[in-house]
């Protein structure tokens, strides 16, 4: 039974915890007004019985004042008729029988006025028994007691007052006495009734405004418990949360305003205890990726140090082709003045074959030398694509590096995209600086052949005279050939030098970024650090 009654309560008090706190006050004071309503109600009741009390109170006094007037009326109406016993005229005797007259119909009148009055059968059967007395009075006063009194018989007045009279006198004093007695019983009942429903009311208020005070000091306090207790549980949690403790919880007991802020309170707490351990978890990635960043800005910052060195090989490379191309272009002008020396002589021819045959041999060592000289250009080159392979290849491998460093390495990915195409122009130079030294060497050879011829026709120039000047003039047009390809080459040991410059320039470029990486890489580490502090003041 005591279980019972304890789930029942439990029942009871949640029922109350989860109505709103709007409808927990309006509740309270409501019932606190209904006991208010209650006892004026109840008071206004009382006084509405009151009111009846004091017009009954009234009527009363004017059933006294009626009985009084009543009385009075008929002393008037006795002194009156002693009036006319005593007259010694016969005006005397008008005057009191108009008295008389006068008198017995105030009587009569106030007997019928009180007759109105609620006086219940009791004063009814009074009221009867006077007006019959009082009937044998004016009976009696009008058959004997006047015309005695008219003829001056005081002998028979004195029998009749003494005997007759004084008994229907005796009857409506004891009549009259009644009534006024009765009247006076009546409203002192009347006044014990009041009296009694005064008090009777008197406490029922006060047991009323005592109740309701109690009752609404009780409700107030219960209804200040249900809002109180919750927000102190709120407040206590809220300081823990202030102080770094994620972990504070709140018990929800009430489905009103306070318990949903209690649930709001908890959802809201464990959001931020999920939002904390997230952020940790990314503080400590953002510091591993910070530390990674570190270690390929340094690779990258030594791989641009090691392109500037074989860029500085690449220049001294291309240095030395200039010088080559320079030696070939002096071969070239040699050869010119070779030939031009041998236009010269060839009208001569027969007179200078000696000086023919020692040109023709002269001529014959500056082509090899051309040879030479042709054969190195050729080296320079195979070394200069290499370079460029190795160029290229590396900022395949910053581009690769860059793409590693994500937003952070996207300027040096231009760099390295911009140092790889310079390879490769580098490359297509170094082809074309190919192309003219294979067709030197092949114009060398020709000349050899040509020389050779030259030595031949020197041996016959007497016979062959036409033909020295035809091999003179194809000579010539071999020697602008030449020039040209020594113009090209020269040309293109200028755009390998320019190309080098860049490639050397975009490394120190390449540096410089892997510096500002390696710089930015060590902020976003201190970053990450004091991100992993701040979270640490906080209990998940």
């Amino acid at each position: 039974m005591s279980t019972e009654t304890g789930t029942a309560g439990r029942g009871l008090r949640r029922l109350v915890a989860d109505r709103r706190v709007g409808t927990k006050i309006v509740a309270a004071v409501g019932v606190v007004a209904l006991f208010g309503v209650g006892n004026g109600l109840f008071a206004i009741a009382r006084l509405s019985a009151t009111n009846e009390q004091v017009k009954t109170g009234f009527v009363m006094n004017q059933e006294l004042n009626t009985v009084g007037n009543l009385r009075a009326a008929v002393n008037r109406t006795w002194l009156a008729m002693d009036d006319y016993m005593l007259a010694a005229t016969a005006a005397e005797r008008t005057t009191a029988q108009t008295a008389i007259t006068t008198a017995e119909g105030q009587v009569t009148e106030y007997a019928k006025a009180y007759l109105a009055f609620p006086i219940g059968a009791a004063g009814t059967a009074t009221v009867t028994s006077f007006q019959t007395s009082w009937k044998q009075y004016e009976t009696l006063l009008d058959s004997s007691l006047l015309p005695l009194a008219a003829k001056g018989d005081q002998t028979a007045l004195k029998a009749v007052r003494a005997g007759d009279l004084a008994t229907v006198m005796k009857a409506v004093r004891a009549n009259l006495t009644s009534l006024a007695d009765q009247t006076v019983a009546a409203g002192a009942a009347e006044a014990a009734t009041a009296e009694a429903r005064y008090q009777t009311t008197r406490w029922w208020v006060i047991g009323l405004l005592i109740a309701a005070t109690v009752i609404g000091l009780a409700l107030a306090l219960g209804v200040a418990r249900l809002i109180v207790r919750p927000l102190s549980r709120c407040v206590a949690a809220l300081d823990r949360i202030a102080g770094g403790d994620l972990t504070a919880r709140v018990e929800v007991d009430s489905n009103d305003e306070v318990g949903r802020m209690s649930a709001t309170l908890n959802d809201t707490a464990a959001a931020m205890a999920g939002m904390v351990g997230r952020i940790n978890t990314s503080s400590t990635m953002l510091a591993s990726a910070s530390e990674e960043l570190s270690a390929v800005s340094l690779q990258l910052s030594a791989s641009a140090e090691e392109t500037a060195v074989q860029v500085g090989a690449v220049s001294e490379a291309a240095g030395q082709v200039s010088r080559s191309v320079s030696t070939v272009s002096a071969g070239a002008d040699e050869m010119g003045i070779s030939i031009r020396e041998i236009s010269n002589n060839a009208n001569e021819a027969a007179g200078v074959a000696g000086d023919a045959a020692r040109a023709a041999e002269s001529t014959n060592a500056s082509v090899a030398r051309l040879g030479e000289a042709s054969a190195q250009i050729g080296s320079v080159v195979a070394m200069i694509t290499s370079i460029a392979e190795q160029t290229n290849l590396l900022a395949l491998n910053a581009t690769i590096e860059a793409a590693r460093a994500g937003d952070a390495g996207k300027g040096f990915a231009v760099v390295a995209s911009e140092v790889k195409d310079l390879a490769q122009e580098t490359a297509r130079a170094t082809q074309q600086i190919t192309e003219q030294v294979a067709a030197i060497q092949a114009e060398s050879s020709t000349a050899v052949i040509a020389i050779q011829q030259i030595g031949e026709v020197i041996a016959t120039i007497n016979d062959y005279t036409t033909t020295i000047a035809a091999a003179v003039e194809e000579q010539t047009a071999t020697t602008g050939e030449i020039s040209r390809s020594v113009a090209h080459a020269a040309e293109g040991s200028v755009s390998i030098a320019e190309t080098i410059a860049g490639v050397a320039e975009a490394a120190k470029h390449v540096t410089e970024g892997a510096t500002e990486t390696q710089q930015t890489a060590a902020e976003l580490a201190g970053t990450a650090a004091e991100l992993q502090a701040t979270v640490a003041t906080y209990r998940v």
